[in-house]
């Protein structure tokens, strides 16, 4: 699974980290045969880029850009839930 950090952009940089969460499994002890179960989760950072502030608000515009032509389009719905912050919102492609 591909985990996103959206680090906060402060007055001197901006951050976003890609990370791929690897789920390992063992075999199920006292279970059926072959039944599995969940060992541990490795994370692994893919990319982090670190931009300047006019950087990230020039790439937040830029998405927000392709986020209302996907929307006005139909591709894109947003899911009506209750948000974990006030400006936390979830995409359904």
């Amino acid at each position: 699974m591909l985990t996103v950090s959206l680090e906060v952009c402060t007055h001197t940089k901006g951050e976003i980290k890609f990370y791929l969460d690897i789920a390992e499994t063992r075999i199920k002890t006292g279970g059926k045969p072959g039944e599995m179960e969940l060992d541990k989760i490795t994370r692994e950072m893919q990319v982090e880029l670190r931009m300047s502030p006019v950087s990230w608000m020039n790439m937040a515009a830029w998405m927000e850009q392709h986020i209302k032509r996907l929307e006005k389009a139909g591709v894109l719905k947003r899911e009506k839930k209750k948000p974990l912050k006030p400006e936390a919102e979830a995409y359904r492609v």
